[in-house]
């Protein structure tokens, strides 16, 4: 039984438990971070397996919403599992108005339809096409010039998600010293610097990739 990841942002979860009942009336096997996570091992360890052995992902996007921290790590780990892995299927499904982002315009973008009456139908259309999509599978030849720009957009998700992941450590840290400490201003400072620190880092490895595929485009 295929099984399928289900990523969503928290005020989407409705959603993702309707694809997910579908899913399951059509003999394929959803995963639901707030459903199916166990007590045993660590919530972050237990996703992180999902992402790599599930057969096919389905991406829940709101445009006009930034994402957290670990949904763009959840996207990142699905882009590069079926990137190196053809078989597996990867469905984006916009959940409001808006463009999807850069790094899926390469997909075939769904989107759910904003009248709550057509979302069975469109749940089914989508589980049944991952069920046809993975009879006919076949590996396919990815052009190298395809692969470069697609590294290039997951290294662009990741350093965007630990930019993220630092502005909330820096917010939180922030609270806290003012809270605790009122007139430690230089304790806040400090923290503030090393983020530049942080984000420049981000910049400088950016500048650096582009530096080296100009040379190798010019050789």
């Amino acid at each position: 039984m295929p099984e399928v990841f289900i990523s969503y942002p928290h005020q989407e979860k409705e959603k993702a438990e309707m694809l997910a009942s579908t899913f399951e009336s059509r003999g394929l096997a959803p995963w639901l971070a707030h459903r199916d996570i166990s007590h045993s091992t660590k919530w972050q360890d237990q996703i992180r397996h999902k992402l790599d052995s599930c057969d096919a992902f389905v991406l829940l996007v709101e445009p006009t919403t930034k994402p957290s921290s670990w949904l763009q790590l959840e996207y990142t780990a699905a882009l590069e599992s079926v990137w190196k892995h053809d078989e597996k299927l990867l469905i984006p499904v916009l959940t409001g108005k808006g463009e999807p982002p850069a790094f899926l315009r390469h997909f075939n973008v769904l989107r759910i339809p904003s009248n709550r009456k057509d979302w069975h139908a469109f749940s089914e259309r989508v589980a049944d096409t991952i069920k046809e999509q993975r009879k006919t599978a076949s590996p396919t030849h990815v052009p190298s010039d395809l692969k470069r720009e697609w590294m290039s957009r997951l290294h662009d998700v990741a350093s965007s998600a630990l930019r993220i992941q630092a502005e909330d450590i820096l917010e939180g840290a922030k609270h806290y010293l003012a809270a605790s400490d009122p007139d430690n201003r230089g304790a806040q400072d400090l923290l503030s610097a090393r983020y530049q620190n942080l984000t420049q880092g981000t910049k400088t490895r950016r500048t650096q990739r582009r530096s080296s595929k100009k040379q190798t485009t010019s050789k």
